[in-house]
């Protein structure tokens, strides 16, 4: 199980006497949406061979005037086997694509949290904590790729059967399918995207709470495409991320529509507020939280 400390206990213990500070925001990588998709696009597009297939199966079933001609469903079926064993092969990367987000992740979280409060945590946030969460993760990613490449085959045979019925030319059904390839890759594209930015959405909440934040604030990308933002192509959306920037919630109460990061085509991230001297009374810890309080403490060679 986890590991659970408090920062704010562990920054008095070490004499801060400021009242709260911000841990430096966590936002997803460019690079790393970029590495997912390439994933993405390697199973659902099958590449010019398995086109070429494709075309002369339907361009068959059309000289027989059948869509229900044997040769193309066939050749669909063989166009999902492969779908499928390439996304059976892909795992393995997916796998260790988490793994390296995860890591990068934490080695910055780690930066953050030394820069705010000049504490190292490197000791007591360990990579094992986010194992499980870790599998459920690449679980979701290998859905939503399988989800994806499902959806690709369907659009490609529903296209390329209308052509086959309707007469359309050969050039007809090519372009169609280049067309289908295109439009593929851009939804592989938003799919990264949107996993990435969950992805990080659920490490910050995962970090945070276990190192006892319970607030953060809601930080925008600040540039005309947060949602609300009256100068952006989105000025009328709700609930307005816009307006929540700089906004103190509750990890135990999110707000409308979740968290940063967890409604689709969120970017913001959350930035950790640690409480160090606390402006009411606190209660006294309980037993058990204060003797985890001084394993932490004495890993990190603080007294308290």
């Amino acid at each position: 199980m986890p590991r659970r400390y408090d920062l704010g206990a562990l920054a008095r213990s070490s004499g801060q006497r400021r009242n709260r500070v911000g841990i430096r925001p966590i936002g997803s990588r460019s690079a790393d949406t970029d590495a997912l998709r390439v994933i993405i696009v390697g199973v659902i597009d099958g590449g010019a061979e398995e086109r070429a297939a494709l075309l002369m199966a339907a361009r068959g079933a059309q000289s027989r005037l059948t869509n229900d001609d044997l040769g193309f469903r066939d050749a669909m079926r063989q166009f999902r086997t492969s779908q499928d064993t390439r996304l059976g092969r892909a795992k393995g990367a997916i796998v260790g694509f988490v793994n390296r987000v995860i890591a990068r992740f934490d080695g910055r979280w780690v930066q953050a949290v030394k820069a705010a409060i000049d504490i190292d945590i490197s000791t007591v946030a360990q990579a094992s904590d986010l194992q499980p969460t870790a599998a459920l993760i690449v679980q979701k990613i290998t859905a939503g790729i399988q989800g994806l490449a499902s959806d690709v085959a369907d659009g490609i045979e529903a296209g390329l059967i209308s052509l086959i019925v309707s007469g359309g030319t050969a050039k007809a059904q090519a372009t169609l399918l280049l067309e289908r390839v295109a439009k593929a890759r851009k939804a592989a594209g938003r799919a990264a995207k949107g996993e990435m930015e969950a992805l990080n959405a659920v490490l910050n909440e995962f970090r945070q709470t276990q190192a006892g934040i319970t607030e953060y604030e809601w930080w925008t990308r600040e540039d005309e495409r947060v949602r609300g933002n009256p100068g952006g192509p989105y000025p009328k959306a709700r609930p307005s991320h816009y307006a929540r920037h700089g906004q103190v919630f509750a990890w135990a109460r999110p707000p409308e529509r979740g968290h940063p990061g967890q409604d689709y085509g969120c970017r913001c991230v959350a930035r950790g507020i640690v409480r160090i001297r606390a402006e009411a009374v606190e209660p006294a810890p309980s037993r058990a939280r204060a003797a985890g309080l001084r394993a932490v403490a004495g890993e990190l060679g603080l007294s308290i």
